[in-house]
């Protein structure tokens, strides 16, 4: 013989715990909001490292000066990034001139899509695009912040 199912007592509190979480996320429209981080280039994913730095991808732009074609054509730029704040809001890109495709009869942009950090390295999944950096998953071994001169590649960037 079967035995019949017990119907357990709804919890009711965890509704009404709910409830109150989502009304108060919502909040009167007065919620304060400050910027970290703005001009950003088709940003995707966002990762917070130890230290508490931010880092988010940036699928890329149409480059300067180049004009986008009519029909169904796909303009393709290494406008792609990385782009890191630390936590004194110090800013920059620690990787560029990743694949970027913007195409034009749909308006969607591909290019870096998300990243993330293990192990003391950053991960970089990048999408469609040419050249070597293209679909490929990306590991950056040195994610200190500072400026390179200009001209310089980012140190500690590998293919898998």
């Amino acid at each position: 013989m079967i035995a019949p199912l017990k119907r357990k007592r709804p919890r009711n509190i965890s509704w009404v715990l709910l409830v109150l979480l989502v009304a108060g996320a919502c909040g009167s429209g007065d919620s304060e909001y400050e910027v970290v981080l703005d001009g950003l280039n088709e940003p995707r994913g966002l990762w917070v490292l130890t230290d508490g730095t931010l880092c988010a991808a940036e699928a890329g732009r149409v480059a300067e000066g180049q004009v986008v074609e009519e029909g169904p054509t796909a303009n393709r730029a290494d406008t792609g990034s990385v782009i890191c704040v630390d936590a004194q809001g110090a800013r920059q890109r620690i990787v560029e001139q990743l694949p970027h495709v913007f195409y034009n009869v749909t308006g969607v942009s591909t290019g870096p899509a998300d990243v993330v950090a293990m192990d003391g390295d950053l991960y970089l999944l990048t999408g469609e695009g040419q050249g070597h950096l293209a679909r490929h998953l990306l590991r950056i071994t040195d994610i200190r912040l500072r400026r390179l001169p200009a001209g310089c590649g980012p140190p500690g960037l590998h293919s898998r």
